[in-house]
C-alpha cells in the first residue's frame, strides 16, 4: 500500500473501536517499499478456571486482508 492508503486504512479501523485490535501505527517497510498498518490483536485463551487475554502483533498490507481479518472474526459490525 502507499502511504495515504495505509493512513485511510488504520483510521477506518480506529473507528470501529472494536475490544478485540488496536491501531499502533503505520510503518514503513523497505523490504517491500510497501506501508502496513501495525495492530496489535487480542486472542482469549479459556482455562479450566479462568481466561486470559493476550495480544499478538498483526501487519495488515492490504485493504483485502483487513477484509479477510473481519470475516475471521465473524464481521462483528453492526449496521447504523
Amino acid at each position: 500500500m502507499d502511504k495515504d492508503e495505509a493512513e485511510r486504512l488504520a483510521r477506518a479501523i480506529r473507528r470501529l473501536k472494536r475490544d478485540w485490535i488496536q491501531v499502533s501505527g503505520v510503518e514503513y517497510h523497505p523490504f517491500t517499499d510497501q506501508y502496513e498498518v501495525k495492530c496489535e490483536e487480542k486472542h482469549l485463551h479459556t482455562g479450566l478456571f479462568h481466561s486470559r487475554a493476550s495480544w499478538t502483533t498483526l501487519w495488515i498490507t492490504s485493504p483485502r486482508q483487513w477484509i479477510e481479518v473481519l470475516t475471521h472474526h465473524g464481521g462483528r459490525l453492526e449496521l447504523p
